[in-house]
């Protein structure tokens, strides 16, 4: 016998339940991924009435309020947008190197200041050392002269 589901509590495979009550209008915005085929993902845009949906598209066209759909499920209500994230994430596609490292170290703030920061002093001390032998060179041929 399968009862609703307890917070903490482990089940492994089970799939996640949601259960909304909602009078009136109310779209929403769902994406998972596949479970015929891993690495793909399914969006799904539903609406209890056609002014529900048409409420979503609109939201859909407008930039500011694109902004505030992110994660898993994204509710439209009203001209309002809710988003919501679940559990684990997944990521699909490709990433030049420059755009990876800038997407997994722009959730590490300061590690990334850090790093930029000895890259910085790194670059300077190397121009420094380069242009001390630069100078040393050019007046060491004055010199003889």
């Amino acid at each position: 016998m399968t009862g609703p589901r307890q917070p903490g509590r482990s089940d492994e495979g089970a799939a996640p339940h949601v259960v909304m009550r909602a009078d009136g209008s109310l779209a929403a915005l769902l994406s998972f991924e596949s479970p015929v085929s891993r690495g793909r993902t399914v969006v799904a845009l539903v609406g209890s009435d056609a002014a529900a949906a048409e409420s979503l598209v609109a939201s859909l066209e407008d930039e500011s309020k694109v902004a505030q759909i992110r994660g898993e499920l994204a509710l439209v209500r009203n001209a309002a947008i809710q988003s919501y994230q679940g559990g684990e994430l997944y990521y699909v596609g490709w990433l030049s190197w420059w755009q990876w490292l800038w997407f997994h170290f722009s959730r590490h703030a300061l590690l990334l200041t850090i790093i930029s920061l000895a890259a910085a002093v790194a670059t300077g001390l190397f121009l420094y050392g380069w242009l001390q032998r630069l100078a040393a060179k050019r007046l060491g041929g004055r010199a003889g002269t």
